[in-house]
């Protein structure tokens, strides 16, 4: 009978190996862009460097072509692949203002935001809503996705934790690349009802609407104050 550690080694070897997904090596520094865009979805700690990582989903980079297009470099994890394509130019949105991504320091920037994984997200304490106090180190061990944006004035990471009714996110910023300042914000809590309000009739009274109110802070307290298995 074969060991179990042998069984073990041959799955493993035959298990495919999730690679980085590296946006670094995709960006064109000599060249003008309007963005980078960048989606990822994880289930625990904060990535140490957002734009390189397996959780990597969606990436685009938007650089400069004519007045009426850009030239578009992506990527999906739906196929793995990385695509070039001409795409229409939106100014009114996020195809604003050309820069260089050379402008910023991003030396500075990734040692900003290591900084507060290291020292800040670890020690935000306090209260969430109605008295819902956050779960210890909540932001280094529930992370659920992370958005990158990046243009001509701002590099912003945003780390989403719980997300359903509910949707708690707290945010990295920089600023203005020529004389740069960088901040974490303190977390957000949104509330996003799902349910529609019912309509009861009785003698007495014709309609009386409930709220889910009451529904959404239960969730909150259930989301919040569950620790990590």
């Amino acid at each position: 009978m074969k060991r179990p550690g042998l069984v073990i080694l041959f799955l493993l070897l035959l298990t495919p190996q999730v690679s980085a997904v590296n946006v670094w090596e995709h960006i064109n520094t000599s060249r003008e862009m309007y963005s980078v865009s960048v989606t990822a979805f994880t289930s625990g700690k904060p990535p140490k460097d957002p734009l390189n990582h397996s959780a990597i989903t969606v990436v685009e980079i938007r650089y400069v072509l004519d007045e009426e297009h850009v030239f578009s470099v992506s990527y999906s994890a739906y196929d793995g692949k990385w695509a070039e394509e001409v795409s229409p130019r939106y100014p009114q949105y996020w195809d604003k203002t050309p820069f260089n991504f050379s402008v910023w320091n991003t030396t500075e920037v990734l040692a900003e935001y290591q900084w507060g994984l290291e020292n800040y997200l670890p020690n935000i304490t306090g209260e969430v809503v109605d008295g819902v106090e956050w779960p210890e180190k909540y932001w280094v061990r529930r992370i659920s996705r992370w958005e990158v944006w990046i243009n001509a004035s701002k590099f912003q990471v945003t780390l989403y934790g719980d997300c359903t009714e509910i949707c708690v996110y707290i945010t990295f910023q920089c600023r203005n690349p020529e004389n740069m300042t960088c901040n974490w914000s303190e977390p957000i809590v949104e509330t996003h009802s799902m349910i529609p309000p019912t309509t009861t009739t009785t003698p007495k009274q014709e309609e009386k609407t409930c709220g889910p109110g009451l529904l959404i802070g239960l969730v909150l307290i259930t989301l919040l104050t569950k620790q990590k298995r």
